[in-house]
């Protein structure tokens, strides 16, 4: 996964799954001035179960309605959906 984006998982400024420019790119808001995204990564074992975990600043937590995406150990975009905006106020 040494690929730009290799194994990576984002969140994305688009809004919407259809295609490449309805995801957009890595979401980051200021004060954030660097993509935070570049080393957030999953590891999957030998039978294909993959796992994240992590906590990236990305100057915002305002995330709802964004395009989530996985991608491939080559950097190309393999899965993507729409984060939901929670009904909570309690819950961003």
């Amino acid at each position: 996964c040494t690929a730009t984006n290799g194994c990576g998982v984002h969140i994305h400024d688009g809004t919407d799954c259809t295609d490449k420019d309805s995801q957009g790119g890595h979401f980051f808001e200021s004060p954030v001035t660097e993509d935070p995204w570049t080393d957030d990564r999953y590891t999957s074992d030998e039978k294909g179960v993959a796992k994240f975990s992590g906590i990236v600043d990305i100057g915002s937590n305002d995330v709802g309605g964004r395009a989530f995406l996985v991608h491939a150990a080559d950097g190309s975009r393999v899965a993507c959906c729409d984060l939901l905006k929670s009904a909570d106020p309690d819950i961003v």
